[in-house]
């Protein structure tokens, strides 16, 4: 038996809505500040099929910025969108502030993988490093495009990239990614 579950939930869910506020606002203030055309929208929903809606209205958009919690263990939307949006997906770690430094190109070689690497190319010039990584074992990869083929596109595009194949380990695509970025601090 669980005594005052109900209140326990309602803090947790006003202090998710308080950092909720205070990310959209940081966020508004940047992109105003930078001059950017911006959009945002607060929203409770069921995270699966929510992430689904998000990674479907996301094609319609230049790309994604998503900013997961330092706790937040659900990476069902950051897969989602990495995999379903067909978008470039700018993973940016907890408190992130200032320059992209380390930008990482996530490639399977698929043309979703093509085209979000190409419509993030003005990030990945204005970006410190990139490294184009395959997560390998969970998911088929177009071996007919590899990971140096990607280098070899960012190359002619005047950006210098480093190539890294990582194992997931029992991890799904996504999550394998997630902490691989985290490991390596990128932005």
């Amino acid at each position: 038996l669980l005594l005052g579950l109900e209140t326990i939930a309602k803090e947790m869910e006003a202090n998710s809505a308080a950092g909720c506020r205070a990310g959209i606002g940081h966020f508004r203030k940047q992109a105003t500040a930078a001059g950017v055309l911006h959009d945002t929208e607060t929203l409770s929903a069921d995270m699966g099929l929510e992430a689904l809606r998000r990674a479907r209205e996301a094609r319609a958009f230049d790309f994604s910025i998503y900013c997961p919690p330092a706790d937040d263990l659900d990476k069902v939307l950051a897969e989602t969108l990495i995999l379903m949006s067909g978008r470039p997906v700018l993973v940016l770690p907890d408190g992130h502030r200032g320059a992209l430094d380390r930008a990482v190109v996530a490639w399977d070689g698929s043309p979703a993988a093509a085209r979000a690497m190409n419509d993030a190319l003005p990030l990945l010039q204005a970006a410190g490093s990139v490294e184009v990584v395959t997560v390998s074992g969970d998911k088929p990869i177009d071996r007919s495009a590899p990971r140096s083929h990607a280098v070899r596109h960012l190359l002619r595009h005047g950006i210098q990239a480093d190539s890294r194949e990582i194992e997931p380990g029992g991890l799904t695509t996504g999550i394998a990614l997630a902490r691989y970025l985290k490991a390596q601090r990128a932005d």
